[in-house]
């Protein structure tokens, strides 16, 4: 059986054109991939994933680690303030311990610096003053005595000489009106005297009160003025208390064996002053 050789089939241009159009054309249906390139495709993308996560995973343990160790330093951050306010508390505790120790104590100082006080005062019960006197030229212990005993006679009041049993004039300036101290022999005579010379300044006028031509001091005349003899922590609170009658309208301020007594009019109590606390104490 003989065959017959064909020839190649022969494209025209125009066919060969149009086929190249079909092949580039983008609107064509891809062919789709094979089997195996799907798993090759899926195993890559399941390896990046499986990096991924483990990386993932890592990152994750590496933050719980951190905050693992933040928890341990804020705990023990807590602890120390724990620490310190407890430390704190017990400070404060022997600070207010302290204090009040403190207060007890100063309160315990006052307490013997009044009594002090009261010895000094009841020491010298029979001792007064005369104050704003002027100084005398060489002034001597006979010119002292002869001033106490012009008062004395001024106030119609029975003194002899034998009954000064000391007399002498505070320390201080020179050219200042220094107070004469004068004790006398009895505390009743020193009282009775006091008593005398506030009569008399309250039944005379201003400028018929006690004064140092009465009583012949050298000098113009100037007003005299006769108290109790106070130390000078008494002397302090005494002008405290003055000033508190004269703020409160308190009628009476004295002194009598060197306490300081307070009264708001003649029917009300009598407060006796023992320190600046009693002043606050006082209703007003």
């Amino acid at each position: 059986m003989s065959f017959v050789q064909r020839s190649p089939t022969r494209v025209s241009p125009t066919t060969r054109q149009l086929l190249g159009q079909a092949q580039s054309d983008p609107d064509l249906p891809e062919i789709p991939p094979t089997e195996s390139s799907l798993e090759r495709k899926l195993d890559t993308w399941m390896n990046k994933q499986t990096i991924f996560m483990s990386k993932l995973s890592d990152d994750i343990a590496e933050v719980k680690l951190q905050n693992l160790e933040i928890q341990k330093t804020n705990q023990k951050i807590e602890n120390k303030i724990q620490c310190l306010s407890t430390k704190y508390d017990n400070i404060k505790s022997k600070i207010l311990s302290m204090e009040k120790e403190r207060q007890t104590i100063n309160d315990h100082i006052v307490d013997v610096n009044k009594n002090v006080e009261d010895i000094k005062n009841y020491s010298h019960s029979a001792v007064f003053e005369l104050r704003n006197v002027p100084n005398t030229e060489n002034e001597s212990l006979s010119n002292l005595n002869e001033m106490v005993l012009n008062l004395a006679k001024c106030l119609d009041f029975d003194l002899k000489v034998e009954e000064i049993r000391d007399i002498y004039r505070l320390p201080g300036k020179p050219d200042s009106k220094r107070p004469i101290v004068v004790e006398l022999t009895t505390v009743i005579k020193k009282n009775s005297l006091l008593a005398s010379a506030k009569s008399i300044n309250r039944s005379r006028q201003a400028t018929e009160k006690l004064n140092s031509e009465l009583i012949r001091a050298t000098g113009d005349k100037v007003p005299i003025y006769v108290d109790e003899h106070l130390y000078a922590s008494t002397k302090k609170l005494y002008y405290s208390a003055r000033e508190f009658a004269k703020s409160n309208n308190f009628k009476f301020c004295w002194t009598k064996r060197g306490r300081i007594l307070l009264r708001k009019d003649e029917e009300a109590k009598v407060f006796t002053i023992k320190s600046e606390e009693c002043l606050k104490q006082i209703p007003i």
